[in-house]
């Protein structure tokens, strides 16, 4: 502890020092060339302290601040609407694609000519911040969209969830950190080209045009200290956004809405000479399946036999190549772990429409500390009860289970199949395991092999 203070001290000293060097060279500069062209950090220091006194100081940055921020939130908004549009529908992003070119294309000065000619000065920075943000947060915002984790969003068809389920559970704990990088580097953009936009505008009131006056009546110590107090601005407002975002996000995601309950109503499972086949290897071919009666039923075969893919074809995540599927409401107790890691073992059942009170349990297996635990830091065993605890007790006709016994121990192994055979007196248990006489004290009927 005492070692990190010390290194933390370390670092803080040695921060201090550069930037005393730097003020000391700025000094030595200005004494070199002339205070008047070259004001060194007294002069600023002075010229700063007059402009605090000064009604006017506050009122242009008020001022600008308004007008900077405005066009940055509206431009965010219509990026993130623009992103998901396109995301959403890739003919939407081809149409926005033109616009986002011509957007990031264009000069500043060409900007603030246009926006002058047909609007005013004082929309200036508004009108600049918009088009010179909205390409940059759009890409980005589309791409961390565009490469969300397919499997989860699978998970997320199989149990139903609801659009802003998919938003809060998925997409924004993808997309958060990326994009909050992406918004600080669009408020430092806002706040350049919005003053740059002011000055070219002569807008009055305002930080820009606060500079051009400097630059009239040749008042090089006011122009540094402007530059010092633009980027205090500018610093202040990028931390304020990002401990606003953080703390939204944070509150978005830790309040997952609840799943509905499911449906004990759905049509038989029923495949029609159904084929499969990835590249030129055929996996399945010409299947005719049927399954309406509660039961246990076995899927066998050794590694890319294609058990996973009949699975994934019930659940309806997987489109076969020929034949037909009907489409059915099941759950789903995936090979590798499909929850949502930030959330506790409990929250995750509670998106499938399960509440603590319906789970019907060994004594031991699932107690209140373990469905409290958040599903990132749960073993390899731990996270296959979770996933197990999800398919078994959503109350669905259908439970799929692939490989439901990796990762379990011999005690382990035996508790879920008792619960397995209990779930089987009302629900149809679709098991895909290795080979036969895997599934400890199951028997049930064999459906492929």
């Amino acid at each position: 502890m005492t070692d990190s203070i010390m290194s933390t001290d370390r670092k803080i000293l040695k921060k201090t020092l550069i930037i005393l060097s730097y003020f000391v060279i700025w000094q030595v500069l200005s004494l070199i060339a002339d205070s008047w062209l070259f004001p060194g950090p007294v002069e600023t220091i002075k010229a700063a302290g007059v402009m605090l006194l000064e009604k006017s100081f506050y009122i242009s940055v008020l001022a600008s601040l308004a007008r900077i921020l405005l066009g940055l939130l509206a431009s965010l908004a219509a990026a993130a609407a623009a992103a998901c549009l396109a995301y959403k529908c890739r003919a939407v992003g081809e149409y926005i694609s033109p616009l986002v070119h011509f957007a990031s294309s264009v000069p500043v000065a060409c900007l603030a000519v246009i926006v002058i000619i047909l609007f005013s000065g004082n929309a200036l920075a508004f009108f600049v911040v918009l088009f010179i943000v909205f390409p940059v947060a759009y890409t980005q915002l589309f791409a961390l969209l565009d490469c969300a984790d397919k499997k989860m969003l699978e998970m997320a068809k199989v149990y139903d969830f609801t659009l802003g389920m998919r938003a809060r559970c998925i997409f924004l704990p993808h997309i958060r950190e990326g994009f909050k990088k992406t918004i600080e580097l669009c408020t430092g953009m806002c706040f350049k080209a919005g003053i740059a936009a002011e000055v070219i505008g002569m807008v009055r009131n305002s930080i820009g045009g606060e500079l051009y006056k400097t630059k009239l009546y040749f008042e090089t110590d006011r122009l540094f200290a402007w530059i010092f107090f633009i980027m205090i601005v500018s610093f202040a407002a990028i931390r304020l956004i990002s401990l606003l975002y953080t703390a939204i996000t944070g509150t978005l995601m830790k309040c997952p809405a609840a799943g509905k309950k499911a449906s004990d109503t759905s049509a038989d499972i029923a495949l029609k000479n159904v084929s499969m086949s990835f590249m030129d290897q055929k996996v399945i071919d010409s299947l005719d399946l049927n399954v309406s009666n509660p039961g246990i039923y076995f899927v066998f075969g050794p590694p890319g036999r294609g058990k996973t893919t009949l699975l994934g074809i019930i659940a309806g995540i997987i489109k076969p190549t020929g034949g037909t599927a009907s489409k059915v409401s099941c759950s789903y107790a995936f090979q590798e772990t499909r929850l949502i890691p930030h959330l506790s073992v409990s929250d995750n059942l509670k998106l499938a429409g399960i509440e603590k009170g319906d789970l019907d349990l060994p004594a031991g297996f699932a107690d209140e500390e373990y469905l409290n635990k958040k599903t990132g830091s749960l073993s390899g065993g731990e996270k296959r009860k979770a996933e197990l605890l999800r398919a078994l007790f959503s109350g669905r006709k259908y439970i799929l289970l692939d490989e439901p016994f990796t990762w379990l121990d011999e005690e382990g192994k035996k508790e879920v199949s008792g619960i397995i055979r209990k779930k089987a007196k009302d629900a149809a248990v679709i098991i895909s395991i290795h080979e036969e006489g895997s599934a400890p004290c199951l028997t049930g009927i064999t459906l492929f092999k």
